[in-house]
């Protein structure tokens, strides 16, 4: 996976959902609302997509929820492929990869 965003950003985890990723990452996280580039690997395939940060979860919740630190990111628009591979109901979080 690659990520654009001009404090840069790395995923040290990816969990797939319908309609969304969750990024396992550090804090300092990009403000809700920011929008970021996105290029994803699912299946063998890339696709290219937009998306905006629409939740945090820091490390002091992480930790009280025995989760990962990290943001959601809902998908703006998804392609309508991406799609349909997000919304198989057993996706595997290590199936999106790197490109």
């Amino acid at each position: 996976m690659r990520i654009q965003h001009p404090q840069g950003l790395e995923a040290h985890r990816v969990e797939v959902c319908k309609g969304g990723l969750f990024l396992g990452c550090e804090e300092p996280f990009p403000p809700l609302f920011t929008r970021l580039s996105l290029t994803l690997r699912l299946d063998g395939e890339d696709f290219t997509c937009e998306g905006e940060v629409v939740r945090h979860v820091d490390t002091a919740h992480a930790r009280t929820w025995g989760s990962t630190a990290g943001i959601g990111v809902q998908l703006q628009p998804t392609p309508p492929r991406l799609r349909e591979l997000l919304s198989r109901p057993h996706a595997p979080e290590d199936a999106v990869t790197s490109p």
